[in-house]
């Protein structure tokens, strides 16, 4: 066949030879220098065939051969995925194709090299990651799992490899966090539970993303698990800790504090100098008793919002913001301070309405403390483009800047004699983060030295 078509392409120069001679004996014949007969002439024009199909046969051969040649190399290279240079003799063309099927099979082994250089290296730094890491594609099916992954859903590697993710790990929480992870163009975030409630149950803390072509076509999907169970077991039982020690205190504070109240109720028998140090007592005791009260609501609400306890229904905000100044309003007159509320009747989101009261009822304590007298606090509440804010702004001295990030942690006070001296207990503002937070929100500060400073509250939309 190839030698059919290698006559095709060389035909119209044999024609042209052919008619070229053919014209040359007609001159001839017609000047009456060569004498030829029919006969003659007609053996003449054989002759003539005979040697240009010769010529036709000789010229195919120099074509073919080498044209052979290069084909059955640059096929073995392609195939048996080999360096191997096709070595090729005869014309320059046929040369010059060769050398360049060689540069051609050198830049595809040196790509293929780096290609292959490239995965190893990926594949180690994926293999020695702590994180599971797994790779599924549309349809859930496994595309990659690396040992951790394996080791943490307690499966094998190998055999998990190709399979969908209902057949190798049968978790509901899983397959819903996998299907969450492929329907949002989000990056998601979860917890999974497996072999929950027996004795070696495994918590995983999961991220998931979409995996993307160059075309920005979704592939699947990529999720790394970290095993958490340990550091939340830790977690617990500090919580458990907390609760009940302070859950402990409780009675040993009041017994004090009773015992100090019907000795200060006796004026007669008591010296000054006893009685102010009962005073004194009295007073810790009751900073002591706040600081506890603090600690337990802090591990309920903690306790509630990682059993998922805490009910969210769709409430008007203005309501719960109202009895929240409502329960501030004595603290305020006491100091002057007039606060105001700016917020739209209909204006709705789904809350815990005594929590989300507690959390504004804490920020207005710290703004009326630490407002000066006869100024304003103005509580505002909007729905923006992205979420429902809620603000609480004061005109106090201001909070140094080095101090907001910090400002949300527990017992973290700026100025510990004077928090002391106002009987704040350091742990206001991490019960408004932790309630806030189990609104699925979360909460800012922003203040300038001596001109105020503003607390805000965003919650999702409903």
């Amino acid at each position: 066949m190839r030698n059919k078509k290698l006559v095709w392409l060389l035909l119209p120069k044999q024609i042209a030879i052919f008619v070229v001679v053919t014209a040359v004996f007609s001159w001839f014949a017609a000047q009456d220098l060569l004498k030829f007969e029919v006969a003659e002439l007609v053996l003449v024009f054989l002759f003539a065939s005979a040697v240009f199909a010769l010529f036709n046969y000789l010229a195919i051969r120099q074509v073919s051969g080498p044209l052979g040649s290069i084909t059955r190399q640059a096929l073995s290279a392609a195939e048996n995925d080999t360096s191997e240079l096709i070595l090729v003799s005869g014309c320059e063309e046929m040369i010059g194709l060769a050398q360049a099927l060689n540069r051609m099979i050198t830049s595809k082994e040196a790509r293929m090299l780096e290609a292959m250089n490239q995965r190893n290296e990926l594949e180690t730094v994926v293999s020695s990651m702590v994180e599971g890491v797994i790779a599924f594609d549309r349809d859930a099916n496994i595309l990659y799992m690396n040992d951790a992954a394996a080791c943490q859903l307690d499966v094998s590697r190998f055999e998990a490899q190709g399979g969908n993710i209902l057949e190798v790990v049968r978790n509901i929480d899983l397959l819903r966090f996998i299907q969450k992870t492929l329907e949002m163009t989000e990056p998601v975030e979860g917890t999974v539970v497996l072999n929950r409630g027996r004795d070696d149950e495994r918590i995983l803390q999961m991220h998931g993303a979409q995996l993307g072509g160059n075309d920005k076509k979704q592939l699947g999907a990529l999720v790394v698990c970290n095993d958490v169970t340990r550091l939340l077991r830790l977690e617990n039982l500090r919580r458990d800790f907390v609760a009940n020690v302070s859950h402990e205190l409780k009675t040993p504070i009041t017994a004090i504090k009773g015992y100090v109240e019907t000795l200060l109720q006796d004026d007669e028998e008591i010296p000054p100098h006893s009685r102010e140090f009962l005073a004194i007592v009295l007073k810790q005791a009751n900073r002591l008793q706040a600081i506890v009260e603090d600690l337990l609501t802090l591990s309920r609400i903690e306790q509630e919002s990682r059993r998922e306890e805490i009910r969210l229904s769709p409430g008007l905000l203005k309501e719960v913001l109202a009895e929240a100044i409502e329960s501030c309003a004595t603290r305020a007159a006491e100091k002057t301070i007039a606060i105001g509320l700016d917020c739209p009747d209909d204006l709705t989101a789904r809350i815990n309405p005594p929590l989300l009261e507690q959390a504004v009822s804490n920020l207005l304590d710290n703004a009326i403390k630490y407002s000066r007298t006869g100024s304003a606090v103005h509580v505002t509440a909007a729905n923006t483009a992205e979420a429902i804010s809620i603000t609480v702004a004061d005109t106090g001295p201001g909070i140094p800047e080095q101090h907001l990030p910090r400002l949300f942690e527990r017992f973290y006070v700026i100025d510990k004699a004077r928090s002391r001296k106002m009987g704040g207990t350091g742990l206001g503002l991490a019960i408004v983060k932790h309630i806030v937070q189990s609104h699925g929100g979360q909460i800012t500060a922003a203040s300038k030295i001596g001109q105020g400073s503003t607390f805000t509250i965003t919650l999702p939309r409903i």
